[in-house]
């Protein structure tokens, strides 16, 4: 194949691709969620948080604090996409007044008390179009 051809190819596959992951999106909507610092912002791939994509918080230590502080990082981001919400966890622990001071109010968000299945729980939830973000909170095993 020659060299010209090749790389019209390879540039009529990337406009596919685009094409593809684009069709996903709301018309007006953006592909990430902005934090609103520059320097964060503009340091993440797409201007901020992917929509659409998988995400990892987690706490650096086994205190109480750490795991709150993420959650609440979490809730944060969750605040910035508009629309219902769904939290899954093995046990109840939210508290709603300090999601709401992150902007997540209780009126946006679906509490599932799952027990072993929180896994199961927020799969069902993805799969449910009117929900913005489902979100999962597992323990992490003991060492």
């Amino acid at each position: 194949m020659a060299g010209a051809s090749r790389a019209a190819l390879l540039e009529d596959l990337r406009e596919q691709v685009a094409r593809i992951e684009h069709r996903l999106l709301t018309p007006g909507r953006a592909a990430a969620v902005r934090f609103g610092l520059p320097t964060l912002d503009e340091a993440l791939p797409g201007g901020g948080i992917a929509r659409g994509a998988l995400h990892e918080v987690a706490g650096s230590g086994s205190d109480t604090e750490h795991g709150a502080a993420a959650a609440l990082l979490t809730a944060s981001i969750l605040a910035r996409a508009n629309g219902p919400v769904l939290w899954v966890s093995a046990w109840f622990d939210l508290f709603a007044p300090a999601l709401a001071e992150v902007g997540l109010g209780p009126e946006r968000v679906l509490h599932v008390e799952a027990g072993r299945d929180v896994l199961a729980a927020m799969e069902e939830g993805l799969r449910h179009p009117a929900l913005r973000a489902s979100l999962a909170r597992c323990q992490a095993a003991s060492a």
